[in-house]
């Protein structure tokens, strides 16, 4: 009898190892499916990024501030700075889907207008005793977080179109273009 349960079990012990081992030669194309996920997955990201970087990450367009140099008590120097006093902004975007490989990335492309105007600067740069404006040193300041996405900038003062370079916001606000 105990030839027997001995028997059984040593069967039974037989079975379960096969089983595992079933279970085992299975779940080996399962792990390699989910491995090439995984590397697609990290492709289609690579990718994403690589189109990214030859476009622009977010795009932020801050305040328009006007800023104007002048001499105060005929020896201090200082900048005022001045935000419009109406502005308005009107924004068309467009969905752009490129391609890299096989994955498709979807982009956006803006247009922007901006229109506004400064209430009369002189009155209140004057209100002060002694002060001298430098008008030639003035410049208008449109706060940008990603200058690659930039395509072009044009602006109109007074109706006159003016010429931009880019360059740093006053007070330490990081990139913008200034005309």
């Amino acid at each position: 009898m105990s030839d027997s349960i001995t028997k059984s079990s040593e069967s039974f012990m037989y079975k379960i190892y096969g089983i595992l081992i079933i279970t085992f030669l299975l779940g080996l194309p399962i792990w390699h499916i989910d491995e090439v996920i995984e590397d697609r997955q990290r492709y289609e990201q690579n990718a994403k990024q690589e189109l990214v970087e030859k476009w622009s990450y977010n795009q932020v367009a801050g305040a328009v501030v006007l800023s104007i140099p002048v001499i105060e008590n005929f020896s201090h120097q200082n900048t005022l700075h001045f935000l419009p006093e109406t502005l308005e902004i009107n924004a068309d975007v467009k969905n752009i889907t490129k391609k890299s490989g096989i994955y498709e990335v979807p982009l956006y492309e803006t247009r922007i207008l901006m229109s506004g105007s400064f209430s009369d600067v002189s009155a209140k740069v004057f209100e002060t005793v002694d002060t001298t404006i430098n008008w030639n040193k003035a410049n208008l300041s449109l706060g940008v977080l990603e200058l690659r996405g930039l395509k072009s900038l044009d602006i109109k003062w007074n109706g006159k179109t003016v010429a931009s370079e880019v360059g740093d916001m006053p007070s330490g606000i990081i990139g913008s273009a200034r005309t």
